[in-house]
């Protein structure tokens, strides 16, 4: 995701200034970079987000945090940290997922009693499982997710089952059933692009704001998340 970030930010004009990873032609580590920057993009891992905030904060950096799988203390840090600088926290960038959740929302509002399950599939080599999009989504949704559930579905939760198979870049689904009526709301990334878009979309998001935590939905409802 970070080369594809790198790709399309060049080919729409934006200057990438730093490369920060452990591969060959990249920075190391962040205090190497002593130049000048507006914003920085993270999809990297959990594991440098307390470094990537002390950096950010040290330089009043706008941050935008792509990288799923932090435990409650890195969400602290970046909450915490978003007293003090812009920060946009989503696990999932597609402009699309999010019109898709909104639609959940408004048919769950029509329907409070419909029973809401998620599936999600991703390529077999993913990290995270359940995914971090599909927790989100849980979250959006204001139900208590159940990943590998046993036994009877209790009221008010949300299922998450998770496929992994082959090359799949990610697919959502939300399904609501009420009744004798099942709708299934259906969300799929057909190419790493569209995180790379949503990514530039939320630094342009962020730029200019003074402190905050922001997630995709600020991108459709131009709102803050704290």
């Amino acid at each position: 995701m970070g080369g594809e970030t790198i790709a399309l930010a060049e080919e729409l004009g934006h200057e990438v200034v730093a490369k920060v990873d452990k591969k060959e032609g990249y920075l190391n580590d962040f205090s190497l970079f002593d130049g000048k920057a507006d914003v920085a993009i993270d999809f990297s891992s959990p594991s440098f987000t307390e470094e990537l905030i002390r950096f950010a904060l040290e330089r009043k950096l706008p941050l935008v945090v792509a990288t799923t799988g932090q435990s409650e203390y890195e969400l602290g840090l970046i909450k915490k940290a978003s007293e003090d600088i812009p920060i946009f926290l989503s696990p999932n960038l597609s402009l699309g997922l999010a019109q898709t959740i909104k639609a959940a929302k408004n048919i769950i509002s029509a329907f409070p009693d419909a029973d809401v399950e998620i599936v999600e599939r991703h390529h077999a080599q993913k990290a995270d499982s359940p995914s971090g999009t599909a927790l989100f989504i849980a979250k959006k949704l204001s139900r208590r997710a159940v990943y590998g559930r046993v036994g009877k579905k209790k009221r008010g939760e949300i299922g998450i089952s998770s496929v992994r198979c082959g090359n799949i870049v990610g697919a959502h689904e939300i399904i609501a059933a009420f009744g004798d009526e099942v709708i299934t709301l259906r969300h799929e990334a057909q190419s790493r692009r569209v995180f790379a878009l949503g990514a530039l979309a939320a630094a342009e998001k962020i730029v200019n704001e003074r402190n905050g935590l922001f997630d995709v939905f600020s991108l459709i409802d131009e709102d803050k998340i704290l």
